[in-house]
């Protein structure tokens, strides 16, 4: 199935990329009393929040796995079949 039928921006970019800065934008917005709130709870500012998701990388690999290196970064391309 041709999927950028239903989707044209599929494959374009970083998804875990403009979610995490969708989700800085929006702390970035809290009313001031909710960051006031949130600081006192320990939550991370806008900034450091962008700090702190820029840290991670999205996969999960549950055994090793050969990588592969492409324009968007390394990912894993396929297990090894070691337990």
């Amino acid at each position: 199935m041709n999927y950028e039928v239903l989707d044209p921006a599929a494959g374009e970019g970083s998804f875990y990329a403009a979610l995490s800065e969708q989700l800085v934008l929006l702390v970035s917005e809290l009313p001031k009393e909710s960051q006031q709130l949130a600081r006192l709870l320990g939550l991370p500012d806008a900034e450091r929040l962008r700090q702190i998701l820029a840290r991670h990388q999205v996969g999960i690999a549950s055994r090793p796995c050969c990588t592969a290196t492409s324009t968007r970064g390394t990912w894993c391309a396929a297990p090894t079949g070691r337990p």
